[in-house]
């Protein structure tokens, strides 16, 4: 008895750290890189893609988002 009693009181412990590890919002970090790779010539198309993915993310709540131009000019 002392055992059934045990490994509920284990089990009702792992879930509520899992409930609580899994409940908070963590923010999303997003590294992006647009190329055109196409022969068509468009100006602007890096922003355009940035514009595009920031309101798609917009919906999900908390997020960063950063461009591999930035973070390059950030490191050197």
């Amino acid at each position: 008895m002392k055992r059934v009693i045990i490994f509920f009181g284990v089990l009702a412990l792992l879930t509520g750290f899992t409930f609580f590890a899994f409940s908070s919002e963590l923010p999303i970090l997003a590294v992006v890189a647009f190329e055109n790779h196409s022969r068509v010539r468009v100006p602007d198309v890096e922003n355009m893609g940035l514009q595009f993915l920031e309101s798609a993310l917009l919906d999900l709540g908390r997020f960063t988002l950063v461009d591999r131009l930035s973070i390059d000019r950030s490191l050197t």
